[in-house]
């Protein structure tokens, strides 16, 4: 029977600090990468709108923090909660990250990835311990004595594979959407841009190369005649939202996605009944 141990995060840790307190001069061609907590989400950090520095301020930050392959990275300030693992991606050398986000460094005894899971499922906690907000802050010194419950290294290893499987295996069908998405955009812009949509001999409409072209008189120019340019707000019907969310209300699980326009579409989740 696997027996769990109570420990303190710190304790099979060598090391857990945040980011530099200070700013850093830019130079968006460096290569060089200033992360904030922006830029922490879903498991890993996102390069696409990271801020990049000169050389200099990178080593002095760098030589304090090392960020490696394994490290576990949590935004400790704004949004709090929101982790990463560091797996192997050529910029992780040449990555560090200001005072919103903390890295935790695990001992040789300890499995990261087993780590990273377990944080993961605390989530709840760790914002309680920062406030019970998720706007609030995380202290170091209480990341550093949260306690946690950890089996022995070769049942973390079991476990840990299991979860990295099922992680892939979402990677690999994101990616597979992804390409899917970007098949069906080119596929789109073809019929309905460049109006060369194909024949259907089904329904016996005529492909591009049949089709009278006429001029729209608009800035669309030709298209294809029986087609019209139109207002979007004449198609469609604007239903005002009656429940305004504080972003401080967003979870990571929950019954109802959360549509936002300021993020990546779905910005959370809403428990039913708050």
């Amino acid at each position: 029977m696997t027996t769990f141990q109570k420990v303190k995060l710190g304790d099979v840790c060598s090391q857990i600090t945040d980011g530099k307190h200070g700013d850093c001069i830019n130079n968006d061609n460096s290569g060089y990468y200033f992360i904030s907590s922006k830029d922490v989400f879903n498991g890993s950090i996102h390069y696409e709108n990271a801020r990049q520095i000169i050389e200099a301020d990178f080593l002095d930050t760098h030589r304090r923090t090392k960020l490696e392959i394994g490290d576990i990275l949590i935004t400790n300030s704004g949004t709090i909660g929101r982790m990463a693992l560091i797996k192997n991606n050529t910029r992780v050398e040449k990555t560090t990250f200001q005072k919103s986000v903390a890295i935790i460094k695990p001992k040789q005894n300890v499995n990261n990835t087993y780590l990273f899971y377990k944080l993961l499922s605390l989530y709840k906690q760790l914002v309680n311990l920062g406030g019970g907000s998720a706007q609030h802050n995380l202290l170091l010194g209480d990341l550093r004595n949260f306690i946690i419950q950890i089996p022995d290294l070769p049942t973390q290893t079991r476990i840990a594979s299991v979860l990295s499987a099922y992680d892939d295996l979402i990677e690999n069908n994101e990616k597979r959407i992804k390409a899917l998405e970007e098949m069906a955009q080119l596929l789109y812009a073809e019929w309905f841009v460049k109006f060369k949509f194909p024949f259907r001999l089904r329904l016996e409409q005529a492909g591009h190369e049949k089709v009278k072209m006429v001029d729209s008189h608009t800035e669309y120019g030709m298209i294809p005649e029986g087609w019209e340019v139109v207002k979007i707000d004449n198609l469609l019907k604007i239903v005002k939202r009656k429940i305004k969310l504080q972003t401080s209300e967003y979870k990571i699980s929950g019954q109802f996605p959360i549509i936002d326009q300021g993020r990546d579409f779905i910005a959370g989740l809403r428990i039913i009944g708050n």
